[in-house]
Parts: structure tokens; C-alpha cells; sequence
């Protein structure tokens, strides 16, 4: 039932890491075991100190911005801060570092999360939600690569870089057409866009950081 979601990022993780043409493999080891033990931080918190409770939401605006700061925004923005204070490294490794980081972070993160809610046994949650979170990831990662490159034309550069912005930002909005009992075929649909477009974002940063 979990497998999906419990191995889909942590696949991701070893292909980003051994395909990698910048870094050796051994090289992501430090941002791999620093996203899963705030990602075992944080869930430990979460269990322990905080109260887990389901609250009923009505309002589509609430529950966009609780499921954006709570899931997407400040749990993402936390961890790149503190590996940003912790590595000495050049701007170029953390850079390539922003996936692996992120995404051992969320692979214990994510099934914390769809375990422990009432809808665990839900296909979006499971299967949809899994591949949204990759999504965005791909899209920051892209972010942080173009934003740290210079040679890009100002008008080309302003363009990626909101796209990259915009992606993990249409998680919380996929998520309350679920919520809300919207149509499968909205949430299908945006979940293919988000992720062909993540993917276009990544790949194209990728080449970029390839050939500086």
C-alpha cells in the first residue's frame, strides 16, 4: 500500500546522486543525512510536543496558506537555511546539493504526514501527492541553479525563475481540490502540467550548471 510512497524520493535521491556529472556521490552525503535527520527532527516534534488533531476547514484561502507555511513553505525554506549556515562549502555545491537536501528531508517528511492523517489509505495521498512533492523539489532545485547564474539573459532568467517559484505553490492548490471533493480529472491534470514543467525546469538548469 505504501510502497509508492515510501521509495518513490528515496529513488529519486540515488539517481540524482549517481548521475550527477558536477559532484561524486559520496560528495551528497552531507546534505543527504542532513535532510533526513531534520526530516526525523521535525516528525519527532510534531508527535511529542505537538497536539495531532484534524481541523475542519471551510475556507479555500485558510487552508491553501495553513497547507503552504505548514508543508511547503517554511519547512523547505527551514532546512535550507540551516544547511546554508552549517556548510562552508561554494555556492556551486550547495546549489547541487538543494535536491538531495530537500528530498531526504521530505522522504521522511511525506510519509509521516499521509501516515499519520485520517485519509491514509487515499490515492492522492499515496500516489499524487508523492509526485507533487517531487515536482516542486525538481522546481526549487532549478530556482536556486538559475539563481545563481549570471549568464543568462535578464528577460529569460526572470522567466524560469518565477515558473520555478510558481510550482511549488500549485502543491496547496491541488491539494484542496481534493479536499474539497474536486473533479479527479482537475487535480490528474494539473499534477501532469506541474510535473512536465518541473521537469523542463530542472533539466534546462541542469544544462546550465553543466556547462559553466
Amino acid at each position: 500500500m505504501y510502497a509508492f510512497l515510501l521509495l518513490a524520493l528515496p529513488a529519486l535521491i540515488i539517481r540524482y546522486c549517481f548521475t550527477d556529472r558536477t559532484f561524486s556521490s559520496k560528495q551528497f552525503i552531507p546534505p543527504v543525512l542532513t535532510g533526513l535527520f531534520l526530516g526525523i527532527f521535525l516528525c519527532m516534534a510534531r508527535e511529542f510536543f505537538f497536539v495531532s488533531s484534524s481541523l475542519t476547514v471551510n475556507s479555500l484561502p485558510v487552508y491553501f496558506f495553513n497547507d503552504m507555511l505548514s508543508y511547503s513553505v517554511l519547512p523547505s525554506a527551514a532546512v535550507l537555511l540551516i544547511f546554508n549556515l552549517i556548510s562552508r562549502d561554494r555556492a556551486e555545491y550547495k546549489a547541487a546539493s538543494v535536491f538531495p537536501l530537500e528530498a531526504s528531508f521530505y522522504a521522511v517528511l511525506l510519509p509521516f504526514t499521509v501516515i499519520s492523517s485520517d485519509e491514509k489509505t487515499s490515492f492522492f495521498l499515496n500516489i499524487i501527492l508523492p509526485v507533487l512533492t517531487a515536482a516542486a523539489l525538481f522546481a526549487q532545485s532549478a530556482f536556486v541553479t538559475l539563481s545563481a547564474k549570471n549568464a543568462l539573459k535578464k528577460s529569460t532568467s526572470v522567466i524560469l525563475k518565477a515558473a520555478a517559484v510558481l510550482v511549488p505553490a500549485v502543491i496547496p492548490f491541488v491539494k484542496q481540490i481534493w479536499f474539497f471533493g474536486g473533479s479527479i480529472i482537475l487535480y490528474l491534470a494539473c499534477t501532469v502540467i506541474v510535473t512536465v514543467l518541473s521537469l523542463l525546469l530542472f533539466a534546462f538548469a541542469q544544462k546550465e550548471r553543466a556547462d559553466s
